[in-house]
């Protein structure tokens, strides 16, 4: 016997002479109370047991970090923040990052010196090892900017010293 309310079953299994039963239409983050009895063709069925319950895994929480931008060769550091409402330890995830990025999955900090201009749509993952939750955003890399030729600049610094060299010697 399932049911949402204690002492109120919904609906009943047939598990034959099965000893576990994983109930296959749980809502996460929901509290379901079961029951069980002895079961037997004809039909004769046999007392409830005690009732018990239990709360479904409810998904942790990625939020998104918003759309990225970045130049080729500047370092970037990117925390992605993600928590499981059960207060479950998450690992975290990510496709189609920038080249010359790279993701720390157990902290969520993603960080490096990209490499590639371009537009890259990325999804990043926190996980409780069960259910997860994804967002997606765009991490946009333009390419370097190009240094025009520029005449040299010369400095000088007090105190400066000469050297005088005389050009009538015979040699």
């Amino acid at each position: 016997y399932v049911g949402t309310q204690s002492g109120t079953y919904a609906t009943t299994y047939v598990v034959g002479n099965s000893t576990s039963f994983a109930y296959p239409s749980a809502t996460a983050g929901q509290t379901y109370y079961f029951a069980v009895a002895a079961y037997s063709p004809g039909p004769v069925i046999g007392n409830r047991s005690t009732e018990v319950s239990g709360t479904t895994n409810t998904a942790p929480v990625l939020l998104n970090p918003g759309n990225r931008s970045s130049t080729v060769g500047s370092p970037v550091s990117l925390q992605l923040v993600g928590s499981d409402p059960a207060g479950q330890p998450v690992t975290y995830g990510v496709t189609a990052l920038p080249p010359g990025l790279a993701l720390t999955s157990t902290t969520g900090l993603i960080n490096g010196t990209p490499t590639t201009a371009g537009s890259y749509l990325v999804t990043a993952v926190v996980s409780d090892g069960i259910l997860s939750d994804s967002e997606t955003f765009t991490w946009t890399v333009a390419s370097a900017p190009v240094l025009k030729n520029r005449a040299p600049v010369v400095t000088i610094t007090v105190p400066t010293t000469s050297s005088t060299y005389s050009t009538d010697r015979a040699f």
